[in-house]
């Protein structure tokens, strides 16, 4: 697969994801993916960190902000908004729902094999989106 349709299969995971189309986002990866972030491997483990997500943020959508490729390896910068209404993700540890929107940024790094993703490593604002949500500012 040449760079332009590595960068499909991502652009394509973003929409899967925004639209919470769990079956095609599975489809997307290998059978022995592996993420960095949760070190686990497999296509199911996507499905529970995003049934995490859409519980926790039911209105969850990315905007992609920039994707650059070389080889196999796509890169994504990425923000993810959505409406603070559940306390699944774990590190919110178990902060009640607040209702307030959040907004947060994303970096994703891909390594994809005939175009399917098969290694996965992120850095996220994960401590932007804590402030947003215990913020006293409405």
């Amino acid at each position: 697969m040449g760079v332009e349709e590595n960068k499909a299969v991502i652009r394509r995971w973003v929409e899967v994801t925004n639209a919470q189309d769990m079956d095609s986002l599975v489809e997307l990866f290998t059978p022995d993916t592996f993420d960095h972030v949760g070190r686990r491997a497999g296509p199911d483990w996507w499905r529970q960190v995003f049934t995490f997500l859409y519980a926790t943020l039911p209105d969850w959508q990315w905007t992609l902000d920039d994707l650059v490729a070389e080889g196999d390896r796509v890169v994504a910068r990425l923000t993810a908004r959505g409406t603070h209404l559940g306390s699944e993700i774990p590190f919110l540890g178990g902060i009640a729902p607040t209702g307030k929107p959040v907004a947060w940024t994303h970096h994703h790094s891909f390594r994809l094999v005939n175009g399917r993703i098969a290694e996965h490593w992120a850095n996220r604002d994960d401590l932007g989106f804590l402030r947003q949500v215990t913020s006293s500012e409405a």
